[in-house]
């Protein structure tokens, strides 16, 4: 694609989006499109390709979902939030008000500190991984423990968590 060309493009993706990135997204997008083609490209063709695409930017992308992480579920494709903005149905409840249960007192963080204490090194390391989200296979096998003693530190972490909330 030559300097001219892009620039053409450029300056019609203004008509299409406001969004810088959308725009060279456009303006890729067409550039593939005329590499598939071949010799019959032109840039009345490209526009044409560029108009049709720009209804679908929100969901799809040029270089692919598995590249760009774009999608529907995609956080920067849906509106903001204002943590002063009512949740659900009752419009005296904010998000704000969520996030107070988040923010340990003082009093929460000494039993939390104490609770962390008490557990072994193996016990941490089990619970370090239920935390980070990984199965108890993939635990067991990074700790390098059989079955049953890696239940048996489960349980041991279980036993001292329901401890320590009473």
């Amino acid at each position: 694609m030559t300097q001219q060309t892009f620039n053409t493009l450029m300056h019609f993706t203004e008509k299409l989006t406001r969004d810088p990135d959308d725009r060279k997204e456009l303006v890729l997008l067409a550039w593939k499109e005329g590499l598939r083609i071949g010799s019959k490209a032109s840039i009345p063709i490209m526009i044409h390709h560029m108009k049709l695409r720009s209804l679908e930017m929100g969901k799809r992308c040029a270089l692919g979902a598995k590249i760009s992480g774009k999608s529907t579920r995609d956080a920067m494709n849906h509106g903001r939030i204002s943590l002063n903005q009512p949740c659900a149905d009752d419009r005296t409840f904010t998000l704000q008000d969520t996030l107070s249960s988040c923010f340990g007192d003082p009093l929460s963080l000494c039993i939390v500190n104490d609770f962390y204490d008490s557990c072994t090194d193996l016990e941490r390391k089990v619970m370090e991984g239920k935390i980070a989200g990984f199965s108890d296979t993939e635990i067991r096998k990074q700790l390098k423990v059989r079955y049953r003693h890696f239940d048996a530190l489960k349980k041991a972490v279980r036993e001292k968590a329901t401890e320590y909330l009473i």
